[in-house]
């Protein structure tokens, strides 16, 4: 048997099978949709935490540089400790806005997680700024 495709039989056809694919999508819950939306923003959160512990981590080595040279301007270490305060100031907003997810999505595990890594850092910035109050 040979089955002739004509224009408009193909035009049936395309419409049969958009049809079928419309019959299958599901409708999205609000739920989903909050989910999905909370899920993009803890990326977007745990992403701006990176920057800023990287930020951290190249402020605490430069501090620790500017510490072991001898020709130094005690202006140049406060400025750094200054900006290594505001930046672990900026972290904690972050870490704060990815607790309060983890709370409300009852993850209780990872908050801690969360809240350990903040006290983790913020232990080795206070070294780095002792060590920069020591040399001043």
């Amino acid at each position: 048997m040979v089955t002739e495709i004509t224009g408009e039989n193909s035009e049936i056809v395309n419409k049969q099978n958009s049809e079928a694919s419309l019959e299958n999508i599901q409708p999205r819950t609000t739920l989903q949709i909050e989910s999905s939306v909370q899920g993009e923003e803890i990326v977007l959160l745990k992403r701006q935490k990176r920057a800023f512990k990287a930020k951290l981590t190249r402020l605490k080595h430069q501090i620790e540089k500017l510490c072991i040279t001898d020709s130094v301007e005690v202006t140049e270490v406060e400025s750094k400790v200054e900006q290594l305060w505001q930046n672990l100031e900026e972290m904690y907003e972050v870490v704060d806005e990815i607790t309060r997810y983890y709370i409300t999505a009852g993850q209780l595990e990872k908050q801690l997680e969360s809240n350990k890594e903040s006290d983790d850092i913020e232990a080795v910035i206070s070294k780095a700024i002792e060590t920069a109050q020591s040399y001043l």
